[in-house]
């Protein structure tokens, strides 16, 4: 599960990675967490759009508006019911410039959670498939959209730091993902048949990263 990232990011970059995009503000940020601000990108009738969203949907369903959903199992997220329509209509790419994952190793009367800071190895920004829904009242962070990024199991790299790490898109599927046009299920296989597998890199970091209020840039400082 994906719960921390990191956003360094500038409108230049952007538009170099991902062409002409319309930039309506870049939330940016160290130590991200659910329920702030992440900035993401999605196709519309005009072209592609970069904006604010808020990271984790509240199911209609649930009475508890606290409740977020911030990870959705690339897996079965057509089927799920809370996210059937969410990835049939509204999908999305969560910009990151790196995540962390931490492992868990037990020791003899405790388990150590060591975090690691994981990024591509070219330095571009990662495009994690995601949904989005339209924010519905004014206590929804003024409206905002909110989103929840999809998780898929670990790379043969990462695997030795979690089972499960988020759903990393090539340019190929990007393309695919982002259409506007409705997907089925069946358009699922055939995006993740398109793999070509991105290199990643990951170090560890020092604990202050577990704290989620503290947001210096030194939560991605090798150990």
């Amino acid at each position: 599960m994906c719960g921390r990232f990191v956003l360094e990011i500038n409108t230049e970059r952007l538009k170099d990675q991902f062409g002409q995009v319309t930039i309506e503000s870049i939330p940016q940020g160290y130590n991200i967490a659910p329920t702030e601000q992440v900035l993401c990108l999605r196709q519309t009738e005009q072209g592609l759009l970069a904006e604010k969203m808020k990271w984790g949907i509240t199911p209609w369903y649930l009475t508890e508006k606290n409740t977020v959903l911030f990870n959705a199992r690339q897996e079965s997220v057509a089927e799920k019911s809370v996210f059937r329509q969410s990835f049939k209509h509204r999908r999305c790419l969560m910009l990151m410039s790196g995540f962390f994952e931490w492992q868990h190793t037990k020791q003899a009367n405790s388990v150590k959670k060591q975090p690691y800071y994981i990024t591509r190895a070219d330095k571009k920004l990662l495009a994690i498939a995601a949904i989005w829904e339209q924010g519905k009242t004014a206590e929804e962070t003024n409206n905002l959209p909110s989103c929840c990024l999809l998780t898929t199991d670990a790379n043969d790299i990462l695997k030795k730091v979690h089972n499960r790490m988020p759903w990393v898109l090539n340019e190929e599927q990007q393309e695919l993902w982002l259409q506007i046009k409705p997907l089925e299920a069946n358009h699922l296989e055939l995006i993740k048949q398109l793999n070509k597998p991105i290199e990643l890199d990951y170090f560890p970091v020092r604990t202050i990263v577990n704290n989620a209020r503290y947001k210096a840039k030194d939560t991605i400082n090798p150990l």
